[in-house]
């Protein structure tokens, strides 16, 4: 978290301009269901990490050349809105379920550009939460714990 002018707290991508705060949200909404259940993780613990995961994927897509950013930020704006047609919702507006199954669909598509945008922000969101020191340091220690 950040803290504002007058003293409140803001998220990181609420100090973005207008379309990358937008991508932020959109990006974290689609990685957090793409992530592993496990390790066992308190709720400001992972709270923390989805932060720490946004300013990632930020970083990761806005790292793109203007060629390449220009159509991703596209196909984002199709994924969130493609929803409308079958749910009457924007994908980050949808329960948790049903973004599931909009993230299956597009994973499976036929349409490469579908499955490659699902892929890179899976790609980004599973090489910085596993290699997250709290993560790692969890699954340590589920790992060591007996099973009984």
């Amino acid at each position: 978290m950040q803290t504002s002018a007058s003293g409140a707290e803001t998220s990181p991508h609420e100090t973005r301009p207008g379309p990358q705060r937008w991508a932020a949200g959109l990006l974290v909404a689609i990685a957090i269901p793409m992530l592993p259940r496990r390790p066992s993780l308190t709720e400001p613990e992972r709270v923390a990490i989805d932060a720490e995961l946004e300013q990632y994927l930020c970083i990761q897509v806005f790292s793109m050349p203007r060629y390449l950013l220009l159509p991703y930020m596209l196909a984002l704006f199709a994924f969130d809105f493609a929803p409308c047609l079958a749910h009457g919702r924007r994908f980050r507006h949808l329960p948790v379920a049903s973004r599931g199954q909009v993230i299956d669909s597009w994973s499976n598509s036929r349409i490469s550009p579908m499955r490659d945008l699902l892929k890179l922000v899976r790609n980004c969101a599973l090489y910085f939460y596993l290699d997250h020191n709290l993560v790692r340091r969890r699954l340590e220690e589920e790992s060591e714990a007996p099973n009984g």
